[in-house]
């Protein structure tokens, strides 16, 4: 029965025309073969996108470490040897991540001083670009930043 408003109107289908119709849709509704196909179309794609995510993620966590490391390494030639120029810092850090493609690499460094002791102030960034089907986050822009005090090794 059909009901619109206060109305109940039980003769817009007739009976004979419901009883045929169940007739008809009984063996498929009992039939279950294919459900698994559909739902494995359902889940599989977003099963995809979760692992690609997910490896996306473990390959920028990656470059962002070796940033990272770079930054560390860049900081202990500052500490061996406190004439090192803002240039040669820049140009060992290109070499360390040349395999990031160092064309992208953006490296700024700045001299400062805080309490009578001389810093570096060096921040690493990169614009890592994701393969994640379907997405419009394939830009990350990564960045490392420290604050490095130019110590000499002779005091």
């Amino acid at each position: 029965m059909f009901s619109f408003g206060n109305t109940i109107c039980a003769n817009i289908i007739p009976q004979r025309v419901r009883t045929a119709a169940s007739r008809i849709a009984r063996p498929f509704l009992r039939n279950r073969k294919g459900v698994t196909a559909i739902e494995f179309a359902i889940v599989f794609p977003i099963l995809i996108l979760t692992v690609m995510g997910t490896l996306e993620f473990g390959r920028a966590l990656k470059v962002r470490n070796e940033m990272s490391h770079a930054l560390s390494r860049a900081v202990r030639v500052i500490n061996l040897d406190a004439e090192q120029t803002t240039g040669a810092i820049k140009e060992l850090l290109a070499s360390y991540l040349a395999d990031y493609g160092s064309e992208d690499l953006a490296v700024n460094v700045s001299s400062t001083t805080l309490s009578g002791i001389d810093y570096m102030n060096i921040s690493v960034s990169f614009p890592f670009h994701a393969t994640i089907p379907f997405s419009s986050a394939s830009l990350l822009n990564l960045q490392v930043e420290t604050l490095a005090p130019v110590i000499s090794p002779t005091k």
